[in-house]
């Protein structure tokens, strides 16, 4: 009978669990350097690990959100964050008694040179800022129309890279912010998405499927290093306790839900009086308000209690009626944004 074969057993590093080690690579952060050739997997002392400093940052952020400014140190130092922009935007809508206007626009729906158009022409228009979905092939909260228009758009070929490229090639005058699913962020890697996020020119993002968990502290992390704003969602369903963690650690706007359920046009205005009071009495944030706004009348009403409408599937289904009835969708989109831009000053001001 042979003797079995007696096989070194590999040591673990100490502090460190397999499923750490996977997902700082998911991510995109740094791994450990050795101090020396003779101890490989010694850690590196110079710094505490990027993976410490996340899981601290919820922490620190809620027992010292009175003493965070507006605008940190750390992004006195750029011209023009995304943050500072976004927050100019408001300002400006502020000044002339309205709400600021945000449309949502699909990357590369009808094709990636119309979006390329559409953001050099809403801000003309009368856009104050602009949401930009990236296509993603399961949007978890879009009603059919955007839906779709994500499904086109990957027909099309388009990747969130040439999402992403579009925003560059524009250069738009007004702020943008990229909706983008966090399985994508999570494919890419957190680091390495945020770097390409800000090479494009983007001024923030919004990941509405990013839960109280890993990715939203290293979004976070990644993105105030960056000079990006990351704007979470506050559902009618969130819980207080959350509300508040998002409220103390907004950078920039909150993203407050109208109502329940996926996006897609409405008849009714929306009924936000109150959600937005209770949210201001944690933190005077910036709040915009979307999922269902739809006309001029529901810009205005949002325009009395909240600082900015959003208007995607309106916008979204005006451009696929137009385009189908032969007119050129630019001009379509820019003569809607217009007339919600003049008809959304607030009664009195």
């Amino acid at each position: 009978m042979s003797c079995p074969v007696m096989r070194p057993t590999r040591r673990r590093h100490r502090g460190r669990s397999r499923i750490d080690t996977v997902r700082r690579r998911r991510v995109g952060l740094p791994r450990s350097r050795p101090l020396s050739p003779t101890k490989p997997r010694a850690r590196w002392r110079g710094t505490p690990s990027v993976r410490s400093r996340l899981s601290a940052l919820p922490r620190l952020r809620t027992m010292c959100a009175d003493r965070i400014p507006s605008n940190p140190p750390h992004m006195q130092h750029h011209a023009s964050t995304g943050p500072q922009r976004i927050e100019q935007a408001f300002q400006r809508a502020v000044a002339e008694g309205r709400p600021a206007l945000m449309p949502f626009l699909t990357a590369g729906d009808p094709d990636p040179a119309t979006t390329v158009s559409l953001l050099r022409a809403l801000p003309i228009a009368g856009a104050d800022i602009i949401e930009l979905g990236v296509p993603f092939s399961d949007p978890i909260a879009d009603g059919p129309v955007i839906a779709e228009s994500m499904h086109r758009a990957l027909l099309r070929g388009v990747t969130p890279e040439s999402a992403l490229a579009c925003v560059g090639e524009a250069r738009s005058s007004a702020p943008v912010l990229a909706m983008v699913s966090v399985s994508i962020v999570e494919r890419v890697g957190v680091h390495p998405f945020i770097a390409m996020a800000r090479a494009a020119g983007l001024d923030g993002l919004i990941v509405p499927d990013a839960g109280p968990d890993f990715w939203t502290d290293a979004l976070l992390y990644e993105a105030d290093a960056a000079g990006l704003a990351i704007v979470e969602l506050i559902a009618p369903t969130t819980p207080i306790d959350r509300v508040r963690r998002i409220v103390l650690r907004a950078r920039s706007f909150v993203y407050l839900l109208a109502r329940a359920g996926i996006t897609g046009e409405q008849r009714d205005a929306p009924d936000i009086a109150r959600r937005v009071e209770a949210i201001r009495a944690i933190a005077p944030v910036r709040i915009a308000v979307g999922f269902g706004i739809s006309n001029a009348d529901h810009v205005r009403a949002v325009g009395a209690h909240a600082d900015g409408a959003i208007v995607g599937s309106a916008l979204v289904r005006r451009l696929v009626d137009g385009q189908a009835a032969g007119e050129d969708p630019v001009r379509v989109a820019a003569d809607f944004v217009a007339a919600l831009r003049g008809a959304g000053r607030v009664k009195g001001q």
